[in-house]
């Protein structure tokens, strides 16, 4: 039980990492970005303006998180339904009636 435990928490604390590490590696970005328009920066932007279109660089990095969390919610599913104890504990009890009376009758 204690392992199973174990290897649960290792993989939320993967998962927390990654997402961490995207979003601080995108907060950076932005304040270097931030930092070098204000020193060429007259007269201040308004925001409302600023709609763009993405970069390839920015697609690709959205792109391969998606993929990443999808992978690893499918994993995650996979993970639970295999160890759900209810679902086993009802599966093989459901098997071991129909195999005792295919043989019986």
């Amino acid at each position: 039980m204690h392992l199973k435990i174990r290897e649960n928490n290792i993989l939320y604390i993967i998962i927390v990492y990654f997402y961490i590490s995207v979003i601080l590696f995108n907060l950076n970005e932005l304040k270097q970005i931030n930092q070098k328009a204000s020193f060429l920066r007259i007269k201040p932007i308004n925001r409302t303006v600023l709609i763009k279109m993405i970069t390839d660089v920015q697609l690709a990095v959205f792109s391969n998180l998606v993929g990443v969390s999808i992978f690893a919610l499918v994993i995650l599913f996979h993970y639970v339904v295999v160890n759900n104890p209810k679902r086993s504990k009802e599966h093989l009890g459901g098997n071991l009636k129909l195999f005792i009376r295919s043989n019986i009758c």
